[in-house]
């Protein structure tokens, strides 16, 4: 789970990078990803740590207490509680199933090794 946040800060600081060199990032892409926190913190733009925790404590929170309803009752964290249409396929417990460009394509358990090497 943690490689899956650390890919997803890749994928956010690409995609500001990507704005930037299409000129359409606004004035924050053209600060460095490594100089964000220090740019917002000297213009007064950016929340305090208390308040960064208290959202990554509940979001990861959230997500974590799903995927233990899942280990407890399987089956029972596969539908999206907003968006009831959306449901997940996959038949294993605990593991979220979440592939929205559909690249798990083949055998999961090489997948699923091959995310935890590239997790590292």
């Amino acid at each position: 789970i943690h490689a899956r946040t650390a890919m997803i800060g890749v994928f956010g600081i690409l995609y500001k990078d990507m704005l930037s060199a299409l000129g359409i990032g606004g004035p924050a892409a053209d600060v460095a990803w490594f100089d964000a926190g220090k740019v917002a913190v000297e213009y007064d733009g950016f929340p305090s740590f208390g308040a960064l925790l208290g959202a990554q404590i509940f979001l990861t929170g959230w997500v974590e207490m799903r995927r233990y309803q899942d280990i407890l009752t399987p089956g029972s964290a596969n539908e999206d509680p907003v968006f009831s249409g959306n449901k997940l396929t996959n038949k294993e417990v605990g593991y979220p199933g979440i592939d929205p460009l559909g690249f798990s394509k083949g055998d999961m358990d090489t997948l699923k090794v091959k995310e935890i090497k590239n997790g590292r």
